[in-house]
């Protein structure tokens, strides 16, 4: 029954490959669906955009579309941009019914994954023949949050919005994730900002394939007779990788750096005011053990498993330059 509720999916793998793998890419792609009854024949009622692959730049994803009719509205809308390691992705959805109207109004997001990139990783080492191991350390940052509003009672799944990241890469020996769902059906949801890392262990002259993306599907909001209903969900993603073994370094197709940026706790791209809050808040928690500090405990950037001044003279270096590397 799960498959019949909306949910958003953020997905990393990295996968050993030929040294003939596929080549990088982004992509970005939605429909949108806003479709009532009474409407005159030929009226658009959802909008589909997919930007195909594109090899380099920042691609934009920009969709929406409305109807309205004899007291009757719907709308939907999604948006959001696809760049190598930093992903993000927005969208609503809403419908009105008049109690005297005859009419009823759906409207919804979905198509997985809106945002994604894919890109090529050949590593190397100085002096050492290929074949040689090497160890990485794969991180994801994850930021998200839902919304919804209903004007009548319903069951406690109706609207849901779920918000999920995960981290499965074949470098490594276990999947680890983070999510958020607006109703705590799995126990792995946590709540969000929050960041994972593993450590794993990939070989000289072999490439490997990063694939990530993010998803948002709204429920159809299916609606007629006086209700009115408003759904929303908002996901960002942000990729680092970092090479442990002394002398070992990466190329990667895309050109992409990759660069940790472990200051920027709600992974949108800069270290500003937002990430700031963010890290109080741990701050004030101090230890990472603490049920009450937020997932993955993102503010710990020293990774010493408390949130103490050694990690706030970190943060404070990357606030004053406030871009990412």
């Amino acid at each position: 029954m799960r498959s019949a509720f909306p949910i958003a999916f953020v997905g990393v793998c990295l996968v050993s490959t030929p040294l003939l793998a596929q080549d990088c890419g982004l992509r970005t792609r939605g429909r949108c669906v806003f479709n009532m009854s009474g409407l005159a024949p030929g009226t658009t009622v959802e909008r589909t955009v997919d930007s195909g692959v594109i090899a380099s730049g920042i691609v934009p994803l920009s969709n929406s579309g409305s109807n309205s009719l004899g007291g009757v509205s719907v709308s939907s809308s999604l948006s959001g941009s696809a760049a190598y390691s930093l992903l993000e992705v927005q969208a609503n959805a809403a419908t009105s019914t008049s109690s005297t109207s005859p009419n009823g109004g759906i409207s919804g997001v979905d198509t997985a994954p809106q945002t994604q990139f894919t890109d090529r990783l050949t590593f190397q080492k100085a002096g050492a023949p290929n074949g040689t191991p090497v160890q990485v350390r794969f991180t994801l940052i994850a930021d998200g949050a839902v919304s919804r509003s209903l004007s009548f009672v319903a069951s406690p799944l109706a609207g849901r919005v779920s918000l999920r990241a995960t981290l499965d890469s074949g470098a490594f020996s276990n999947t680890i994730g983070i999510g958020l769902d607006t109703y705590a059906l799995n126990p792995a949801d946590v709540a969000m900002p929050a960041s994972v890392s593993r450590v794993g262990t990939v070989f000289t002259g072999s490439s490997y394939n990063v694939n990530a993306g993010i998803s948002v599907t709204l429920s159809f909001l299916n609606l007629s007779g006086g209700q009115a209903g408003q759904t929303g969900a908002v996901g960002r993603s942000r990729v680092q990788i970092e090479m442990l073994t002394p002398g070992a370094t990466f190329t990667t197709c895309s050109g992409a750096a990759y660069t940790p940026c472990n200051a920027d706790l709600n992974a949108d791209g800069q270290v500003d005011d937002s990430d700031f809050q963010l890290f109080v808040v741990a701050y004030n928690i101090l230890d990472c053990a603490d049920l009450s500090m937020p997932a993955g405990c993102p503010a710990d950037i020293n990774r010493d498993a408390i949130v103490d001044d050694a990690d706030f003279v970190i943060f404070g270096q990357a606030y004053d330059e406030l871009l990412c590397p």
